[in-house]
This record gives C-alpha cells, sequence and structure tokens, in this order.
C-alpha cells in the first residue's frame, strides 16, 4: 500500500485557487489509473492525498513502481500556466513483506508516517522500509530456522539466495508434496518428472 500526496499542495491552493487545483488533483488522479494495474484499487483520502493498495507487488518492487509514478508527474506538463513550477509529489511504502506485522489500519498509518518523511525531507522522493531492517530480519529467520514458505518467498524475491542455499533441500523437501498435488490436481502429466524429482531430494 502507498499513499502520495501533491507537494506544497496548501501553498498552490493559495496561489493559484481551487479550479486550478482540482484540475491538478484530477491530472494525479488520471496518472495512477493509467499506471496501475487492473487489480490495483486508489482512492483519495484526503484533500491531497491519495493511497493505492497493490496486492501483488513485493515490497521494493512498490518502491520502484512508485519512483517511476513520481518520475512520470515531474517529467509531464500539467496543461495550466496557473503553475510556473513543476508538479511534484511525495510517497510512502508500507507493506507486510516488509518485516511487519499489521492490520490494514497499521498499513495505512505507516505509509503515511513514512509520507510525512518525505516530505519533511524536501518532499519529490518516495520513501519505504529500509532495506537494511528487512535484511536483517529475514537473515535472523533464517538463523532460528524459521524457514515458512512465507519466508523462503521474500528471500527468494529480495535475492538472498546465498541466505537460502543452506537449506534447499529442506525447501525442496517442504514444496514436494505441493508438486505433487499440482501435478495431480491440475492435469500435468509429469509423473515421470515427479518421481526423478523424489529420487534426487531422496539422496
Amino acid at each position: 500500500l502507498f499513499c502520495l500526496e501533491v507537494d506544497n499542495y496548501s501553498d498552490l491552493l493559495l496561489n493559484v485557487g481551487t479550479d486550478v487545483t482540482n484540475n491538478l488533483l484530477k491530472w494525479t488522479a488520471q496518472i495512477l489509473m493509467d499506471t496501475m494495474r487492473k487489480e490495483d484499487t486508489i482512492a483519495r483520502i484526503s484533500e491531497s492525498c491519495f493511497a493505492v493498495l497493490a496486492p501483488t507487488a513485493q515490497h521494493f518492487d512498490a518502491i520502484a513502481l512508485c519512483d517511476r509514478i513520481r518520475n512520470k508527474i515531474y517529467d509531464s506538463t500539467f496543461g495550466d500556466s496557473s503553475l510556473s513550477e513543476k508538479v511534484t509529489v511525495s510517497i510512502g511504502v508500507s507493506s507486510l513483506d516488509d518485516g511487519t506485522d499489521m492490520d490494514t489500519q497499521g498499513l495505512i498509518d505507516q505509509a503515511l508516517d513514512r509520507l510525512k518523511q518525505a516530505i519533511v525531507l524536501g518532499g519529490n522522493r518516495v520513501i519505504g522500509a529500509n532495506p537494511e531492517e528487512i535484511r536483517a530480519k529475514l537473515y535472523s529467520e533464517a538463523r532460528m530456522q524459521k524457514l515458512s514458505l512465507d519466508t523462503i518467498v521474500k528471500l527468494y524475491h529480495n535475492g538472498e539466495f546465498d541466505l537460502l542455499a543452506p537449506y534447499l533441500k529442506q525447501i525442496a523437501t517442504s514444496i514436494f508434496p505441493l508438486l505433487e498435488l499440482c501435478n495431480e490436481k491440475m492435469h500435468w502429466r509429469l509423473d515421470n518428472e515427479i518421481k526423478k524429482i523424489s529420487g534426487k531430494i531422496a539422496k
């Protein structure tokens, strides 16, 4: 989930008025709608702030996406000569795969907190979780051998292949029954391949 706000909106409202700023918000919303996917949800949650729920995006993929949105808004031309400066936005990103355990309101609050940090630091930036914090938590889970499927996926998406290497047989053993189930229920017709994999795991 990420929250996006137009930088210096209050000043713009005072300087150019409601009509221009309303059109600016519509323009910003259109860029969001053109950028996001069908499975994503966009909502306006305050006068100058939008929230976007992107349920299939990993945390750092979401940060990269937000940076593209930020650049797209900066590089695009808002069609009103009343604004002499480039339009910029600040974005705060929060997710369940960044080492946190939160409910929906917690996600929103964290995204808003990070949005405020971006604004305080001067705007026109994206702030998400500290990569080192996420990495440290994943290392801690791995050291404690808490290799749930969720942890494995997080490590994989973060590119921590060296950390996964010592546990590959454990991982293969854990997911093998799922492969068998998929082969049976989805009619993959990979019985011979499944047997070969079973033999490799058993060695």
